[in-house]
């Protein structure tokens, strides 16, 4: 059965994020009692589609419904920077020969450290700058404030959106603010380049959260275990833009 497209403003979608009680939720029992021995993987929490080819709309599921909307209006409970190398051709849809969680150390071929890795270098080419095959990318972890969930949706940022994103969280450094502890605005520009079209993720700091100790919880203790809970295996095969959520230390 298809499923029914709804704008964000006209979906009637449960209440706040933040309204349950996190200190009531063992995330190991519910593993436990919900996957019947299965790990938890990346699969269980809602991808944000990216506009692609110069769109402005962003794509995400909700209790069977696709809601579309130009604007992202969310608390960024968590984000990384991973690198990933895929056969040549593989969109990144497989498991990836070499893969590094903390940008530093890579697993698989060729491994080893990621600063002397030639695939991990960028090259000049006939006076061009060549980027690496070796690609980084930006995940963020996300609450939608309208969204009933205590898993997060997921937002990969494309390359070309890089810059946008390392802009914005070195801002809010400069301004004394943790990204968990205030509601960002992402939305997308349209670009062209040549005959290309495509899109580059714009984000904007909106205002500060409402209740901050409440979002401090929940990324020190329920986004941790999510973190301590998720299976990496078979990772790729289940969501090309997401992040193989090993845990890189603790959150504060």
């Amino acid at each position: 059965m298809a499923k029914e497209v709804v704008k964000k403003d006209e979906a009637n979608v449960p209440a706040n994020v933040p309204a349950i009680d996190f200190s009531k939720i063992d995330m190991k029992e519910l593993v436990e009692e919900n996957m019947a021995g299965e790990a938890l993987s990346a699969s269980v929490m809602s991808k944000v589609s990216t506009p692609l080819g110069g769109g402005t709309v962003f794509n995400f599921t909700h209790a069977g419904k696709e809601i579309e909307t130009k604007t992202l209006d969310v608390v960024i409970v968590y984000n990384r920077l991973t690198r990933a190398l895929f056969e040549a051709g593989d969109s990144g849809s497989n498991i990836p020969l070499c893969r590094s969680d903390d940008m530093m150390h890579g697993f698989g071929e060729p491994g080893g450290k990621c600063l002397q890795c030639p695939k991990a270098a960028w090259v000049k080419q006939d006076g061009r700058n060549i980027k690496p095959p070796c690609g980084v990318r930006r995940f963020c972890y996300m609450l939608f404030e309208e969204i009933d969930s205590i898993f997060p949706m997921v937002l990969g940022v494309p390359s070309m959106s890089l810059s946008n994103a390392k802009t914005y969280f070195g801002t809010l450094v400069g301004m004394g603010k943790s990204a968990s502890q205030v509601v960002t605005r992402i939305t997308a520009t349209p670009k062209t380049s040549g005959n290309n079209k495509f899109s580059v993720l714009n984000f904007e700091f909106l205002k500060d959260v409402d209740n901050p100790a409440l979002f401090k919880e929940y990324r020190s203790t329920i986004m941790q275990k999510i973190i301590d809970s998720i299976s990496v295996e078979n990772y790729y095969n289940s969501m090309e833009d997401q992040d193989p959520m090993q845990a890189a230390g603790g959150l504060g």
